[in-house]
Formats: structure tokens, C-alpha cells, sequence
């Protein structure tokens, strides 16, 4: 660790005034920063002392969770209204670190941490040089210097990839992500309000992050002289009814290697609305306007209008149905399905998923037949019905975290436990009619791709 300066404000204004994120740092918890300053990967000339400028309080405000970016995760975490109504957010934060860390950690600090790859916090890490193909050095915007994407194979055939990005990478070796209440922060369209000397602004935080493109790891558009100041989260229905899942090396204080936060809000057996995050583009097509609006899916790129229409102009833009896309379908018309599939079988995408049984794919290919259509076996290889690894869901929120993943397994090419390769029925005889009644509401509108 390098020398450095250190001042404790009275004003946030006064701190924000000081704070550039390259030269001067702000510190709150430090349970990251002090780390990461020991090991030289940040080395500012000074750090300034904001826990005593920012607001630990939580309160509901406006349907909104109002969280003060001071407060620490085990104090939110112990919260009674967080504990008893907020599921994903309670187990976002209590999976997350061990018991002193969550009692030092501020939440405005849990969502600015860096990645635990050790390429990135231990620069003494070997890297493999190439003429043709070294690996580069960046400085983010907030001036953090940190290995840049580097294709695969640069680092050789060892590699340590367990802590590097799956999804949302380029194509290159990424650092991955790790807070876990920030995916779920993401999922529930939370808001990140931003303190700066002239005011605030206040930013969507799935728009507080920049995933990599070839010049920069991921970072946030977080600007000098700007600090978080508190965080809202909207009590929308998908905050009762949901799932944080984290898969890890061990049961305690382990980060994940791959996490995803999932709600769903019911109206009788139908799913009226969903939240997820993971790293994924995501497109939502429907042909029904009511259903088919922006609002429904923070996030996602939104289309409304007759589905292989819109399905046609998507494969015409070349990005949307790309041979690094997945297709969920879920029409509720036959007829549409057949229409659809047609347009998805000509273009490059990587998968098709279909929900129900797997009478009705067979039903699907047979009309394939009848309308000409000749089925590849890359066609087949390509569909994937019914969708979702066999984790033996039921409930809707058990579905959608199935189907999830799924999708992540075909990123990470592993076939183990997919419900399309089961050969003995998914559920008993009798909750087949049950179950076929729930298909039915599990996506509306019909198609997503991510």
C-alpha cells in the first residue's frame, strides 16, 4: 500500500467537491477498497471519509423502499419489512458475506465492487505475452486500471475462469460482477440517486452499469465529484413473490460463481408481470397491445405488433436473432407458433425454446411437414422443448428459474439435466390438466429472446 491522505468532511457537498475517483477516493465500510489498496490495484493520493455523510436510515416513501446509501447490509438485511415481505432482497443480502463484513459493508459501497478475479486483484498475476495478442491495460471512467478484455487463450491453457463473466463478456475474459443484492437491485428496477455538488440526478441502476465492450472492463457511469447517496427500490408485485439463487464452491462466504434474482406478480394463476437479471439483452415480442408495453419490462427492448411480422424485422436487423441469441416462445395459438418457428429455423439463432409438453412440439413438426418444411438436424438440434432444466418446478416462480437456467447452461455448453432430453414424463398423470392450465399464463406477451 502507497501513502496517502486522509480527511473526513462535514457536508456531502463538501465530499462530493473533493471526490474524482481517481486521485481522491471516497471510503465508507472499506471492507473492498482497503483490500484492494493494499494490493496496489488502487493507489489515490487520498481518501475521503463519507459514512458520516451519508444517511443509514430506511423507510417506505412513495411505494418506493428508501435506503440511505450509509446503511449497512446486515442492518437492511435485519429490516422487519425487508425480512418478512421482501424475499430476493433478504437473501440477496444474507448469502452474501460473512457477519463482520455485512456489519461494516455500506449498500452505496456493495454496489461499486470489483471483481474478485485474480487477474484483476493481484497484478503480479502471470499473463502470457504475444506480440499479436497482449493483453492491454485500461482505466475506466471512474479511474480504476484494470486489465483490459483480453481474448481467450491469452493467459494459456490454465487459465482460472471460475471468477470470470459467462454472460454480457464480448467474446473476451472478463471479470464477473460480484455483489449479489446488486443483481437483485437490477432485477427490481431499482434507482441509484447520485449526489454531486450542484445537486443530484437520479439514474435506473440497470443503467448505473456498463457491461464490457473491447476497450474496458465493466464499470459504472458513476462521474468525478459524484457519490451515491441513497438507493430506491419500487414495491412492485414481483418484490413478494420471489427467488434470489446463488450457485457457489461452498455454503459460506463464497461469491457466486453464477447468481440470478427472479419475481413474478400473480393475478389468479396468471403471471401479470416478471422481473430478472442476468446479464442478457432481452426482447419481448406480442401482438397484444394492452400487454405488450415498455413499462411491463424495464430493461428489455419491446415490440408490439403481428408476431412473424416482427419476428422478420428482427432477423433483418441481424443483432436480435443472431447465432448468440435464445428464443422462448409462448403464443397460446398454434397457428402463430408454427409461423413463428418457420422464421426462427431460417435465421442463426442458437436455440428455440417452447413451453408445455412434448406432445405439442411433435404436433409442431408434423405441420412443419405438412407446409414443406424439412427439418435439418441442426433444426432439431436447435429446438428445445419442453424448456428448463429438470429441477422438478411446478409453482410459476419454479418455471421461470428452470427456464433461466437453462438458458445459461446452453452459454456454458453443458446438457446435463434439461427436461427436453427426459424420456419418462416431467410430472404424475394427474397434474398434467393442472399443469397444462398453468402453461398457459407463463409468459404473456408471447415471445422473449435474450
Amino acid at each position: 500500500m502507497i501513502p496517502f491522505r486522509y480527511e473526513e468532511l462535514q457536508t456531502l457537498a463538501s465530499a462530493c467537491s473533493k471526490i474524482n475517483h481517481r486521485d481522491s477516493m471516497a471510503i465508507a465500510g472499506g471492507t473492498t477498497m482497503i483490500d484492494l489498496m493494499k494490493l496496489n490495484v488502487l493507489m489515490p493520493e487520498s481518501v475521503v471519509h463519507v459514512r458520516n455523510v451519508l444517511s443509514s436510515d430506511v423507510e417506505i416513501r412513495e411505494d418506493k423502499l428508501i435506503i440511505g446509501a450509509g446503511c449497512t447490509m446486515a442492518r437492511l438485511a435485519d429490516h422487519a419489512f425487508v425480512k418478512g415481505k421482501l424475499p430476493a432482497v433478504h437473501q440477496s443480502l444474507i448469502l452474501a458475506a460473512s457477519p463482520q463484513i455485512s456489519n461494516m459493508a455500506t449498500l452505496g459501497g456493495n454496489l461499486l465492487q470489483r471483481t474478485r478475479s485474480t487477474y484483476f486483484r493481484h497484478t503480479d498475476m502471470p499473463v502470457q505475452h504475444d506480440s499479436k495478442q497482449e493483453s492491454e491495460r485500461a482505466s475506466s471512467d471512474t479511474g480504476s486500471s484494470e486489465r483490459g478484455s483480453s481474448e481467450r487463450g491469452d493467459f494459456g491453457d490454465g487459465v482460472e475462469t471460475s471468477l470470470l463473466a459467462v454472460l454480457g463478456n464480448n467474446g473476451k475474459l472478463v471479470g464477473m460482477y460480484p455483489s449479489d443484492f446488486g443483481v437483485t437491485f437490477v432485477a427490481f428496477g431499482g434507482e441509484v440517486v447520485l449526489s454531486r455538488p450542484d445537486g443530484e440526478r437520479v439514474v435506473a441502476a440497470r443503467d448505473f452499469y456498463r457491461v464490457p465492450r473491447d476497450s474496458f472492463q465493466y464499470t459504472t457511469i458513476l462521474e468525478p465529484n459524484e457519490v451515491i447517496k441513497e438507493l430506491r427500490l419500487p414495491l412492485s408485485g414481483t418484490l413478494t413473490n420471489n427467488l434470489y439463487l446463488k450457485i457457489r464452491e461452498r455454503s459460506s462466504y463464497a461469491f457466486a460463481l453464477t447468481s440470478c434474482s427472479v419475481g413474478l406478480q400473480l393475478s389468479g394463476d396468471r403471471i401479470s408481470a416478471a422481473a430478472v437479471a442476468l446479464a442478457w439483452r432481452v426482447t419481448v415480442v406480442g401482438h397484444r397491445a394492452e400487454l405488450t408495453q415498455p413499462k411491463r419490462f424495464p430493461g428489455a427492448e419491446v415490440h408490439c405488433g403481428v408476431m412473424h411480422d416482427v419476428a422478420n424485422e428482427l432477423l433483418a436487423h441481424g443483432t436480435h436473432l443472431s447465432d448468440g441469441t435464445d428464443v422462448v416462445i409462448m403464443t397460446h395459438d398454434f397457428d402463430r407458433d408454427v409461423e413463428l418457428m418457420e422464421v426462427l429455423l431460417d435465421s442463426s439463432v442458437r436455440s428455440i425454446g417452447l413451453l408445455g409438453p412434448k406432445r405439442r412440439l411433435a404436433q409442431l413438426v408434423t405441420r412443419l411437414y405438412q407446409r414443406g418444411r424439412r427439418l435439418s438436424d441442426r433444426d432439431l438440434d436447435r429446438i428445445r422443448s419442453p424448456l428448463g432444466l429438470d429441477i422438478g418446478a411446478i409453482s410459476p416462480a419454479e418455471i421461470a428459474t428452470s427456464i433461466v437456467a437453462e438458458l445459461i447452461a446452453i452459454t456454458r455448453q453443458r446438457d446435463d439435466g434439461l427436461l427436453h432430453a427426459r424420456r419418462q414424463p416431467i410430472h404424475p398423470p394427474s397434474m398434467h390438466e393442472q399443469l397444462d392450465t398453468l402453461f398457459a399464463g407463463i409468459i404473456e406477451p408471447e415471445a422473449v429472446s435474450s
